[in-house]
């Protein structure tokens, strides 16, 4: 009896088990049935991984579930076929997303069936945005760049994808001196890490629709096709695949709540009152800096800068991020608190000074060795110390009503003039003046 119900019991273990594997087969369909019965996308998002479950070198796999996990409403992803999936954005573009792998033999498999598809459903390759770890971005970073063929990361892709197709490097570094680059890649996360990776991944997965508006600004489906430099047409310029900003504009201060409203902090408060005042979207922040994006109605696009190393190092990692968004420094308008000059008045001048030069502001010394001294300045008067009254001091002080008021005043002068003061230091920027420059004047 024993014996005849243990068979009984592996015979209905026996049938669940192919049940399972039945259901299983069935709801993980091949890449190229489930693109078969998939309408045309507006977009095609490829994360790019190892698979597994490590997250370092599947942070681009492990963003697009978040992605899918994170639209409103949440739609589920991936229960279909484990590596394609289609949503829905909140603005209607439908996005394809897929899951590749390193692996040449599945990554191959994979691409050449998507790219049938996109062929057949005339989907040109700047409507695809290819997602990936990279080791010289912090762990927190992220940015948009184009396809570069001597990235690794595509040496088994190229024949997939055109030289325009824009990619997305999600930071997983920096990598340890000493520390072999394979070792790193499959390393997992410090509770540290993990925890920055995470604030990236749901600022990255908020900000969806502005990385693709971004590409769109840059990569119109009209614009001619990438040349092998890296360059692109659009909007009647040449850019690289990262100046996607027209102007940087930078406001020096000190962060801290308690440094605020300070004199010194002039340069923090234009900053904040432009991103109000036109609208801006937050970037995820690069080491030491406080980053956001502005529209002005004429179209200009204006990456806004806050340092975050206090004053004196405002300049610290300004180069990198200059580098990053390939902004000429003429096109850089640093704004700062001007003592000595009539509390509210705003004044445009260019350049710096060298460092070293008796009396000059410390933060925009410290500007010199990222920006050199062709950029501009923007001064902001905030008046005089009295007699006996020590500088430090003075510019650490809180403005009362009547210098907030003056301040905002020469904002809202400033904002209703900044596509005529841009304008005027493109010409300059033709022959260069050291001229100062009165908002108040014609």
């Amino acid at each position: 009896m024993k014996m005849e119900q243990t068979a009984y019991r592996i015979f209905v273990f026996i049938l669940l088990s192919l049940s399972l594997s039945i259901t299983s087969a069935k709801s993980a369909e091949s890449p190229q049935d489930f693109l078969r019965k998939t309408a045309k996308a507006d977009w095609v998002f490829i994360g790019l991984g190892c698979g597994g479950d490590e997250p370092r070198y599947n942070v681009a796999r492990m963003a697009m579930d978040a992605i899918a996990e994170k639209l409103d409403p949440p739609q589920s992803a991936f229960t279909e076929s484990p590596d394609l999936s289609f949503v829905t954005l909140g603005d209607g573009q439908k996005v394809l997303l897929v899951k590749s792998y390193w692996r040449v033999e599945k990554n191959d498999a994979l691409l050449t069936s998507l790219k049938q598809w996109m062929e057949g459903h005339g989907i040109p390759s700047n409507r695809v945005v290819v997602f990936h770890p990279e080791m010289t971005l912090a762990v927190g970073e992220y940015d948009i760049q184009c396809n570069d063929q001597s990235h690794t990361h595509f040496k088994h892709s190229y024949h997939f994808f055109n030289i325009d197709t824009p990619r997305v490097r999600i930071g997983i570094g920096p990598k340890p001196d000493g520390v072999k680059k394979k070792d790193f890649a499959h390393s997992p996360f410090t509770e540290a890490e993990l925890i920055q990776w995470k604030a990236a991944r749901d600022h990255l997965v908020t900000n969806v629709g502005e990385i693709l508006g971004t590409i769109n600004v840059h990569k119109p489906l009209e614009a001619p096709a990438a040349k092998t430099d890296g360059t692109f047409a659009t909007l009647g310029a040449e850019r690289s695949s990262e100046a996607r900003y027209d102007w940087m504009f930078v406001g020096l201060g000190n962060p801290g709540e308690q440094y605020s409203l300070n004199l010194h902090n002039a340069g923090f408060i234009a900053i904040d009152a432009i991103a109000t005042n036109f609208g801006s979207s937050q970037i995820a922040p690069r080491s030491g800096l406080e980053l956001k994006s502005a529209h002005l109605y004429s179209g200009k696009r204006i990456l806004l800068v806050k340092p975050q190393t206090y004053m004196n190092l405002s300049g610290q990692n300004l180069e990198s991020l200059l580098n990053c968004y390939k902004i000429p420094s003429n096109r850089v308008v640093v704004f700062h608190d001007e003592m000595y000059s009539e509390l509210g008045r705003f004044s445009l001048c260019h350049g710096g000074l060298p460092a070293g030069v008796k009396g000059l502001h410390n933060g925009v010394q410290s500007l010199e060795a990222p920006l050199g001294l062709n950029y501009w300045r923007m001064r902001i008067g905030i008046g005089s110390p009295g007699s006996g009254v020590n500088k430090a001091a003075y510019v650490l002080s809180n403005f009362d009503d009547v210098g907030l008021k003056a301040v905002e005043a020469g904002l809202r002068r400033f904002s209703s003039k900044i596509d005529a003061v841009l304008d005027k230091i493109n010409l300059a920027n033709i022959a260069v003046t050291t001229a100062e420059t009165s908002l108040d004047e014609p």
